[in-house]
């Protein structure tokens, strides 16, 4: 009477073990799902950021670029001058347009750098974040099958101690040993003998 208790506790604790063996994994694999997600959205908020810094950066360069090149022209107007050349002078201007020229090409390529550098960090950011939220999505659905299994698992431990107890019952119905009124010790066949109940 003891065996079929110990029996059915030993089912019932191997069951539940296995089912918070598939909760753990399930809160393992949500864990990860969250950080896998963090990870995504401060990969995109640091692409945003570096974008700006790269804007802003261009912007304090291109200030500087236009700061040199009207020094430039200023030191070309005074050097002129000294020269005793006209300033409104087709040379003079020629020379003024081209320096122009040059600077304004110096803070387009500035601008043009900075613009591609910064597309590079938004892109990256978004990359790295979906491929974050597609772990993510991996991970959750692993927790998820996690759990099942460890459902599944339960519930065939539960089945399998059932069918074991019931096939013990039934196999012990089908056999009993009767006692022979009969105990010889020089026969071998007297004594316990197994009969098929019909």
């Amino acid at each position: 009477m003891c065996a079929p208790a110990i029996m059915a506790v030993a089912a019932v604790y191997s069951a539940y073990s296995q089912y918070q063996q598939g909760v753990s994994e399930q809160k393992m694999y949500n864990y990860q799902t969250d950080i896998s997600r963090q990870q995504g959205a401060a990969a995109l908020a640091q692409g945003q950021k570096q974008s700006e810094l790269i804007q802003d950066t261009a912007k304090l360069q291109g200030k500087q670029q236009a700061t040199k090149t009207a020094e430039a022209l200023s030191s070309q107007r005074a050097a002129m001058a000294a020269m005793g050349l006209d300033p409104s002078s087709v040379s003079a201007q020629d020379l003024a347009s081209s320096s122009m020229s040059k600077a304004q090409m110096d803070e387009a390529a500035i601008r043009y750098n900075a613009d591609v550098n910064s597309w590079e960090s938004n892109r990256q950011g978004q990359l790295t974040n979906w491929q974050s939220n597609v772990m993510a999505d991996q991970y959750k659905y692993a927790g998820k099958q996690s759990k099942q299994a460890g459902i599944i698992n339960a519930g065939g431990t539960l089945l399998s101690s059932a069918a074991s107890y019931g096939m013990s019952k039934w196999l012990a119905g089908q056999y009993r040993i009767p006692k022979t009124t009969t105990f010889s010790p020089q026969s071998p066949s007297s004594g316990y003998a197994f009969a098929f109940r019909k």
